[in-house]
């Protein structure tokens, strides 16, 4: 099962979210994130992706990684190589990105 960078979920909440680059040739998302605790900023990386329900901006509460199939929304359904990922918004929203993994490049 898919783990969640340590490093990525400290000081989490209450971040900024933006698509930085989406490749369907690669099947790679990119996201900035600045940290308003830090301050810090990176890039949230993923790979393999096959699925993405996404805003170009947001403020993130926090991600999660979807356990069981309970908590999929109806049109997703990750394959056995996949996670699902649940970006939650600081607002309530959900959005999804369905992903082979997931990185974090910390900016120094």
């Amino acid at each position: 099962m898919a783990e969640l960078p340590q490093h990525l979920m400290k000081n989490i909440s209450d971040s900024e979210v933006e698509v930085l680059s989406w490749s369907a040739k690669s099947l790679e998302l990119q996201l900035l994130i600045e940290k308003d605790i830090g301050p810090e900023s990176g890039v949230i990386k993923f790979c393999g992706v096959g699925f993405v329900h996404m805003q170009p901006r947001i403020s993130l509460e926090g991600v999660s990684i979807a356990t069981s199939e309970a908590k999929y929304p109806e049109e997703v359904s990750p394959e056995e190589n996949e996670s699902l990922y649940i970006l939650h918004e600081s607002w309530g929203r959900e959005f999804y990105v369905v992903a082979e993994s997931i990185e974090y490049i910390k900016n120094v």
